[in-house]
């Protein structure tokens, strides 16, 4: 085969094989962990679950977070000032599976 021919060749086969190959769509894995606004205007509300816990946050003397279990096993973190009594606007979810 000629020289030309292969060339000519090598050509359509790189088209072909540019035409043929498509972007994969790639789709962001949802994260395990959100935030979420807070719901319940000034307090905190029932829905939130059960307190289990309560820990500091470090390098913030005068704030902790609160944890709740829900009945369908998410847990919720709600940040407080423990000072002036004001929570965040929005809560950390974590779903269980």
């Amino acid at each position: 085969m000629p020289r030309k021919a292969r060339a000519w060749l090598l050509v359509g086969l790189l088209g072909l094989l540019g035409m043929a190959c498509t972007r994969l769509d790639r789709s962001r894995p949802v994260p395990a962990f959100h935030l979420e606004p807070r719901q319940g205007g000034d307090g905190i509300p029932l829905e939130y679950g059960e307190l289990v816990s309560v820990t500091p946050v470090e390098g913030r003397e005068y704030q902790v977070v609160m944890w709740f279990e829900q009945t369908n096993d998410r847990i919720i973190g709600v940040r407080l000032n423990v000072a002036s009594g004001v929570a965040r606007d929005q809560v950390l979810v974590i779903p269980r599976r």
